[in-house]
């Protein structure tokens, strides 16, 4: 019968052994971190994981690591204490071979450790290093960052010669005024205005200044993704403070916009893609905050400003052709006279909207709410309506020809102030009791002959959508409930 461990028993203790192997996995995973940070490498997992993973095999094989090291140099001392001078040339060779690669492998255990210690040290140096470097930098920016923005505010003085007329004075000392209240300026007997010429002293922006500040600012965002929302929120309050603000001594017709504030939109229009996409996966998403400002006459072409909050914005007369405006908030802003030949304004929000006389040929409006706007000739030929909300726009000689209206809601729209429209893009759009058609052309037959509230033209768009763009018939759209107009 073979002495030793029973099979058995044998399977049991690898069984056990394989539980607690795991079990000190598992519990040196949860505790890497204070394990790290034991071994004076706290932060290493962040920065260099697979160095912190060898950090801690090596932990793990510390025992088997000891073990083996004294087994190895027990051996070597053996090896080292037998006689030679008893043994044959053969055995002699073998024992010195045995004795050198004990020795070989006894260095190998003691170097290994060193090395790896050497490389922790060397990547912790790196990492140190690395910081220093990336707090130099952050130093850095933000000294750059302070003097753009000092310079944003910069001034100059300006030195101009006024004439100061002498005005006619009553008794008592008070100028004389006319009808009007107009003071009245005093003249000699040739008729010619008494007064003396002053040299006037006036603080003006300094707008060449203010321009390199702007580029510093955007060399800034592009060198430092970090810094990027933070400079465009700078940019952008700059331009709702300055735009539409005149200075004295400053030249600038009518529907201009100042430099700075030209050169500010570009700067805010021209934001890279992966610096779009970092705002909008930034929590909350990040908005260019642009409402309210005066931007009548200003040059936007082709400059990608969605989605922007651009509410109540003077935009009359801008050129926005080829401008992406996707999902931009423009709720009661003025476009009328504007320029938006190709735009995209997918998504946008243009509730009360000025668009009187507006260029959007071949604009795309996707979903775009236009409800209660002012389409009082616009020129909208071959735009993309599709899916746009329409409800109570005021159109007026607007131009539609080939427009694309595929469910567009036409609830109480008078149909009559469309121009070149056609029974087919009637008859892709969704309408219902309260849209008035133009003479000569018919009700379609999938329109409701009710009026629809909100929740039925909802669930109108939703079916709609599921055929593939065909509208319901007329019996589906009817209301669920009873017609606004009975409530």
């Amino acid at each position: 019968m073979t002495q030793g461990f029973p099979p058995v028993l044998l399977a049991g203790l690898a069984v056990v052994a394989l539980l607690a192997a795991t079990l000190v996995l598992v519990l040196v995973w949860r505790l890497r971190a204070r394990l790290l940070a034991w071994l004076g490498l706290p932060g290493l997992e962040r920065e260099a994981p697979a160095l912190a993973a060898l950090a801690l095999l090596v932990l793990l094989l510390a025992p088997l690591w000891l073990a083996l090291l004294v087994r190895v140099g027990l051996g070597a001392l053996g090896l080292a204490l037998q006689p030679l001078a008893a043994l044959d040339p053969a055995a002699r060779a073998l024992q010195s071979g045995a004795l050198l690669a004990s020795l070989a492998g006894l260095a190998a255990l003691v170097a290994l450790p060193l090395w790896l210690a050497r490389l922790v040290m060397a990547e912790a140096r790196a990492t140190d290093a690395a910081r220093a470097e990336a707090a130099r930098a952050d130093i850095a920016f933000a000294d750059r960052f302070a003097s753009a923005i000092a310079q944003l505010g910069a001034t100059r003085r300006l030195s101009r010669r006024v004439f100061l007329p002498e005005w006619q004075r009553l008794p008592g000392g008070r100028i004389r005024r006319d009808e009007l209240g107009a003071p009245l300026p005093e003249t000699d007997a040739e008729g010619q205005l008494l007064g003396e010429w002053r040299l006037q002293e006036e603080i003006v922006p300094d707008i060449e200044a203010r321009i390199g500040a702007l580029y510093a600012l955007e060399r800034i965002s592009r060198a430092s993704p970090a810094d990027h929302i933070p400079v465009m929120e700078t940019i952008a309050a700059y331009v709702r403070e300055n735009a539409g603000l005149r200075h004295p001594g400053e030249t600038r017709g009518p529907g201009e916009v100042r430099a700075d504030i030209q050169t500010a939109l570009q700067v805010l229009g021209r934001r890279p893609p992966e610096a779009r996409a970092a705002e909008a996966a930034a929590r909350p998403p990040f908005r260019l905050d642009l409402r309210g400002v005066d931007l009548a006459g200003a040059d936007l072409v082709g400059l990608a400003l969605g989605p922007a909050r651009m509410g109540r914005a003077d935009l009359s007369g801008a050129w926005l052709d080829g401008a992406d405006l996707s999902g931009a908030d423009l709720e009661a802003a003025v476009l009328s006279g504007a320029w938006l030949e190709g735009a995209r304004l997918i998504g946008a929000q243009l509730r009360d909207a000025d668009l009187s006389d507006a260029w959007m040929v071949r604009a795309d409006l996707r979903d775009a709410c236009l409800a209660s706007a002012d389409l009082a000739g616009a020129r909208l030929a071959e735009a993309r309506l599709a899916g746009a909300e329409l409800e109570g726009a005021l159109p007026g000689g607007t131009d539609l020809r080939g427009a694309d209206l595929t469910l567009a809601w036409l609830r109480g729209v008078d149909c009559a102030g469309f121009e070149g429209l056609e029974e087919a893009q009637l008859a892709a759009a969704i309408g219902d009791a309260t849209t008035e058609l133009p003479e000569g052309l018919a009700r379609p037959a999938g329109w409701s002959r009710e009026t629809l509230d909100y929740m039925t033209a909802f669930r109108l768009w939703t079916e709609a959508v599921r055929r593939g763009g065909a509208i319901p018939p007329a019996e589906a759209a009817a209301p669920a409930t009873a017609p606004a107009t009975q409530a």
